[in-house]
């Protein structure tokens, strides 16, 4: 007897929000993704992505990467306004066996200041043979260590100006 085919679909992002405040020129999230199966038990067939982008803003660019491959983009300006964009991706080739990182990236086009929103929408939808695939979605990092680096560059950055102040102020 034959295996049996089984397709199974995953919610990586639903209606997932990117903001770009008044100042800086882009925003971006990064999450992994892991995947993994036994490839003595499992037969992975096909991978698809279906990736949907949102926003009400011109004036932006705004995309999704599935380790590190454009999968979707949508280039929204005031002559040409693009506000929602669909594909479905065959991704197969790039799907790994473990850890996948899943980028959503947005951007100002010209350096008009203005505040700017993208709603990202990511499905992963496996065929495959055998056991089913471990299939575990992003989650966000922890506060702490999403701005660890911040905080020790901020507190790096205190200590020296202090030293430096204390310095001075010592000089007779």
């Amino acid at each position: 007897m034959g295996a049996i085919l089984a397709t199974k679909t995953y919610n990586l992002y639903v209606d997932e929000e990117v903001f770009l405040g008044l100042t800086g020129g882009s925003a971006s999230e990064s999450r992994a993704c892991v995947i993994t199966w036994d490839e003595t038990k499992t037969t992975i067939i096909s991978v698809s992505l279906y990736c949907k982008i949102h926003t009400g803003s011109t004036n932006i660019g705004a995309n999704i990467e599935f380790n590190y491959e454009e999968i979707l983009k949508i280039w929204s300006t005031l002559l040409f306004p693009e506000y929602d964009k669909e594909v479905i991706k065959d991704i197969t080739g790039i799907l790994r066996n473990g850890t996948n990182i899943i980028n959503l990236n947005l951007w100002r086009i010209e350096p008009v200041p203005h505040e700017a929103r993208a709603y990202y929408t990511a499905l992963l939808t496996l065929e495959y043979t055998g056991d089913e695939p471990d299939v575990t979605p992003p989650t966000e990092q922890p506060w702490l260590e999403k701005y660890l680096p911040y905080i020790i560059v901020g507190g790096v950055g205190l200590g020296a100006l202090t030293i430096i102040i204390w310095g001075l102020t010592r000089r007779k």
